[in-house]
C-alpha cells in the first residue's frame, strides 16, 4: 500500500469543570464577561489569508441577526403560549434593533459562549478562576454585542439567580470593551432573542433528531421561565437592574 496523509489536531488539556457544572459567584461571572471580551479583542489581531472561510453572519444559523430563519422555524411552537411572546420579541427586534446594527462594533467572535464551553477551576471560598474556553468551531464575523448578549442569556439558564447575571457579566465585559449607546439600548432585546432562538431551534431540531431530546431541550428546562420573566418585567426594569449592578463595580 502507498503512503497516506492524515490531518492531526493537537489540543492542550484544560483542567476544571464547565460553568454549567459550577455556576459560581457574581465575581466569577464578572471574570467570565471580562475573559470573553478579552478573547474577542485578541481575535482582532488574528491574521490569515484564509479568514474569509469564517461563517458570514448573514447566513449563520446562530447569528442574532438572522431573524428570518427564526421566523421560519417558529411554526414548531404552534399551540405553545410562548409562541406569542417569541413573535413579539422578533417584531421588536425588527423595529428597534435591526436599524441600529450598522452602528454596532464588529469583528471575529467565538459564536457559542454557552456555559458548557466556559471552563472554571475552584480557588476557594466558593469562588472560581475562569480558566479557558472550548469549541471554536463557530467562529464568525459578527457584532460583539451579540456575543455579550448570548453569554448573558446562556449563563442565566444555569444560574440560581438569573436576574443578577446580566450586571456581573456586563461589568466584566465593559472593563475591556465599552458598549456604545445603540448597543446598550439593544442589549435587553438581544438577550431575549438569544433565549428565543435556543428554544425555537431546540424544538425544531427535535423533530429531526428525536433521540437527542435531552440535549436539544436543555434550554427549555429553565429558558421558558426566564424568557417569560424578562418579558413580563419589561425593558426598563430589566435594564435598570443590569445597568445599576454594572455601575456598582465594587460589588464584583
Amino acid at each position: 500500500m502507498g503512503s497516506q496523509t492524515y490531518c492531526v489536531r493537537l489540543m492542550t488539556y484544560l483542567p476544571g469543570k464547565t460553568l454549567a457544572e459550577s455556576p459560581g459567584t457574581m465575581q466569577d461571572l464578572y471574570h467570565v464577561g471580562r475573559l470573553i471580551a478579552f478573547m474577542d479583542k485578541t481575535l482582532q489581531k488574528l491574521e490569515s489569508p484564509n479568514l474569509d472561510v469564517l461563517h458570514n453572519n448573514c447566513d449563520e444559523e446562530w447569528s442574532s441577526s438572522n431573524i428570518n430563519l427564526k421566523e421560519r422555524c417558529l411554526l414548531v411552537m404552534d399551540g405553545d403560549p410562548l409562541q406569542e411572546v417569541i413573535k413579539a420579541v422578533i417584531e421588536q427586534f425588527k423595529s428597534h434593533v435591526q436599524p441600529k446594527i450598522s452602528s454596532f462594533q464588529k469583528g471575529i467572535i467565538h459564536g457559542d459562549t454557552n456555559a458548557t464551553n466556559i471552563i472554571v477551576t475552584p480557588v476557594g471560598n466558593g469562588r472560581h478562576e475562569v480558566s479557558g474556553m472550548l469549541d471554536f468551531s463557530s467562529l464568525m464575523n459578527d457584532c460583539y454585542v451579540f456575543e455579550l448578549a448570548i453569554t448573558i442569556a446562556y449563563t442565566m439558564l444555569e444560574n440560581p439567580s438569573p436576574l443578577d447575571v446580566g450586571g456581573a457579566i456586563l461589568t466584566g465585559w465593559e472593563s475591556i470593551m465599552v458598549l456604545n449607546e445603540d448597543e446598550r439600548e439593544s442589549l435587553y432585546l438581544l438577550v431575549l432573542v438569544g433565549l428565543c432562538q435556543s428554544l425555537v431551534y431546540g424544538r425544531y431540531d427535535l423533530k429531526k433528531y428525536p433521540d437527542n431530546k435531552n440535549y436539544l431541550l436543555v434550554t427549555a428546562k429553565n429558558g421558558t421561565r426566564i424568557l417569560t420573566k424578562l418579558w413580563e418585567m419589561g425593558k426598563k426594569e430589566v435594564e435598570r437592574k443590569w445597568f445599576t449592578d454594572a455601575s456598582t463595580k465594587n460589588a464584583f
